[in-house]
């Protein structure tokens, strides 16, 4: 398996991606990313494409490795999310 290219996503992908590491459904990403199930969706086949997987268990699996990464390097921590449960630790 080559190593995923987290550069290739936008800010709300990584968010995504962060999200789908905690095993949320669709509806809970939405809310907590004020957008929409549909956004979701569409926000996880640009993940799928861009990073070349097909499941939501292989984003699981990158985001879980590289949590601190995805943090570190996309302006999260600025996004608000923080204060709605994610965090780099997942605490």
């Amino acid at each position: 398996m080559r190593e995923a290219d987290l550069s290739l996503l936008t800010t709300r992908e990584r968010e995504v991606l962060v999200a789908l590491g905690d095993c949320l459904p669709s509806t809970a990403i939405a809310d907590s990313c004020c957008i929409t199930e549909r956004t979701v969706k569409k926000h996880i086949a640009g993940i799928f494409l861009k990073l070349e997987i097909s499941s939501r268990a292989e984003a699981a699996v990158i985001a879980t490795c590289r949590k601190r990464e995805l943090w570190a390097n996309s302006g999260l921590a600025d996004t608000g999310l923080l204060g709605r449960g994610m965090t780099p630790s997942g605490e």
